[in-house]
């Protein structure tokens, strides 16, 4: 038969008239009602055969049709057979609330795009509450009220509200072209209003997902967010389907795991995405309590997220209590760059690298470490995401350091002189070289520290340090090496020079039971240099 099923009318009214004379026929109909559960229809006009000629003029007026049941009654030998089989499940619930199909002329030329002088078809209808699944994997197009039209090959279908993945919209466009035609193809172009949690639940929720779905699992927001979207759907094959858009962030919030402990706030700006990745330019935020400018463009294979602006050093130690030591003072501007790589599809490597020049801030410590705000010092920070987080931290041309953070654990190395840091061991261990080191003037600035400063929860397990020229109680040693650990609650030291040669064990808490135990095997002093550099006694 015709039809896949057998269909039941509960009402047929209206007149059904049948001519025939020789060859020729005639089948017109007047007010012929049809009516059930499914639908209401009204079908008035004829379909004439002269001279074995077909021609039409007929108008079929639809009222109450359930959208979702339609092709129960449409005989699928004549439905194109890319169209019948996407439209199979295209169209998931709604009502034609009204609405009307009218065709003349001859139907051999149906849709009449390619003889228009041939005759003409167009449809006009009012929907409610239509649900349409436009290609899959995709977000359905749900609770939407709008009309659908058509003329010649067209299918229009103009959604006045609705929703989508959590977005509602007031005005999508849907358009299938070459709707009874080989290859036809659906459009939606369309502006959705949501949150900014939304447009990624957007992302993870799509065939975007294989792209950017992970981008969305280490992405934490608020806020509203918009997104234009435009697809282009082959329904033969909508594996190929194209997505272009942008998402326009208002007043919106993130944090990321990127960089844990990092919020961003005040979010306004446009996000560019198509199949091959994103693209912004001068989105404005704030961080730390200042404003940033954010870029993001494609870059040497990867997607790069530039942000400029300036961070306050109390901000910073209101973000990071444990890293900020109390010496440090002022603000200063920076450069973060985020370089996302895609090394597989839907797989990202996520690196991240901080700098600034530091005018403007005070270290207020002895060198080597310790600036002015006046001078600057460059400070470059790197961190990686990976099975742990990786921090390479480096200050000026003589500290370099690799620290590693799993499981709120931190191990790794810091290295003087210029040379690179290794990741490794249990917690920081301290190596490499100074050309001199002012130690009187270290213990003097610690005694002087206020009692209430915090020292740092950084854990140092050992030392290994050589220095050229080290001042310590009014002398000068030459090429000293020092090393140190920490074993059962002390330090255990080496000296070794041409001056001091020992060993010293320094209890966490000198006490008479665990007192401060020095060992040498040589100690020669410069006394005259001692007695030069002492005050004059009165």
């Amino acid at each position: 038969g015709w039809l896949d099923e057998a269909v039941f009318l509960e009402s047929i009214s209206g007149e059904l008239n049948w001519q025939q004379k020789q060859d020729n026929w005639k089948l017109s109909a007047n007010q012929l009602q049809l009516w059930n559960e499914d639908l209401n229809l009204s079908l008035n006009g004829r379909v004439e055969q002269l001279n074995q000629q077909l021609d039409t003029d007929l108008r079929l007026d639809l009222q109450d049709v359930k959208v979702n049941r339609w092709r129960q009654y449409v005989p699928q030998k004549i439905i194109p057979e890319d169209f019948e089989r996407w439209s199979r499940n295209a169209f998931r619930e709604g009502v034609i609330r009204r609405g009307y199909i009218e065709m003349q002329g001859s139907p051999g030329a149906f849709p009449f795009d390619e003889s228009p002088e041939k005759g003409q078809f167009a449809m006009q209808m009012e929907v409610e509450n239509t649900q349409l699944h436009y290609a899959e994997g995709w977000p359905d197009i749900k609770q939407v009220d709008g009309t659908i039209s058509g003329q010649g090959n067209n299918l229009l279908i103009e959604s006045q509200s609705g929703t989508i993945a959590g977005f509602a919209f007031n005005q999508v466009t849907t358009t299938i072209e070459n709707l009874v035609r080989p290859q036809p193809v659906l459009r939606v172009d369309g502006l959705l209003n949501g949150s900014t949690p939304d447009a990624l639940a957007f992302l993870q929720n799509s065939p975007l997902k294989q792209r950017f779905g992970q981008v969305a699992d280490w992405l934490q927001t608020t806020g509203s967010s918009d997104i234009s979207l435009q697809l282009m759907v082959p329904l033969v094959n909508p594996d190929n389907t194209q997505a272009t858009g942008h998402v326009t962030f208002a007043d919106s919030a993130l944090s990321t795991s990127a960089v844990p402990g990092l919020q961003v706030t005040n979010i306004n700006g446009k996000l560019n995405f198509d199949n091959n990745g994103v693209l912004a330019e001068a989105i404005t935020a704030k961080a730390f309590e200042q404003g940033i400018s954010v870029d993001v463009k494609p870059e040497s294979g990867q997607t790069a997220v530039v942000i400029n602006g300036r961070a306050g050093i109390p901000a910073l130690r209101l973000q990071w209590p444990d890293f900020i030591p109390a010496f440090v003072s002022g603000e200063s501007a920076y450069q973060t760059r985020i370089a996302i790589n895609e090394p597989e599809p839907g797989q990202f490597d996520v690196a991240v690298n901080v700098q600034s020049d530091l005018a403007g801030v005070a270290i207020n410590t002895p060198s080597p470490l310790g600036k002015t705000a006046n001078q600057p010092a460059m400070l470059r920070l790197n961190i990686e995401n990976r099975d742990q987080t990786l921090y390479r931290l480096s200050l000026g041309d003589w500290l370099k350091t690799a620290l590693s953070v799993s499981d709120d654990n931190l191990s790794g190395e810091g290295r003087l002189g210029g040379e690179a840091a290794c990741v490794g061991g249990e917690g920081l261990n301290i190596s490499g070289r100074l050309e001199q080191l002012n130690l009187d003037a270290w213990l003097d600035w610690q005694s002087e520290l206020p009692a209430t400063t915090a020292s740092s929860t950084i854990p140092i397990s050992t030392l290994d340090v050589r220095i050229q020229q080290l001042q310590l109680a009014r002398q000068k040693l030459k090429d000293i090496a020092i090393s140190a650990s920490q074993t059962a609650g002390q330090w255990e030291i080496g000296l070794n020079s041409a001056q001091i040669k020992g060993d010293i064990q320094w209890p966490h808490s000198v006490t008479n039971q665990r007192p401060l135990n020095i060992q040498l095997a040589h100690l020669r002093l410069d006394l005259d240099q001692s007695a030069d550099e002492a005050p004059a006694s009165e």
